[in-house]
């Protein structure tokens, strides 16, 4: 991704931009959910997802995170 995030910057959570992530996965059914998971909030969070064409375009909004997130899509089996 192009943009530089400093790490735990005051407020960088509440950041404005969206940061879309794009992955080829090849020889998947389906994606059934996609979480979000980091040190900076309790639990995890559903993120936005599209799955066409072996393509994954997840959606991590503004203010998820700062520092650290952890990614994790669920396949359908």
């Amino acid at each position: 991704h192009g943009d530089i995030f400093v790490n735990f910057t005051e407020n960088a959570a509440a950041g404005k931009k969206e940061l879309v992530l794009t992955c080829l996965l090849e020889n998947i059914a389906g994606i059934r959910s996609v979480k979000a998971a980091s040190p900076e909030f309790a639990g995890n969070k559903e993120l936005p997802f599209v799955f066409e064409n072996n393509l994954l375009e997840i959606t991590v909004e503004p203010g998820t995170f700062a520092g650290y997130l952890e990614i994790d899509a669920c396949i359908e089996k």
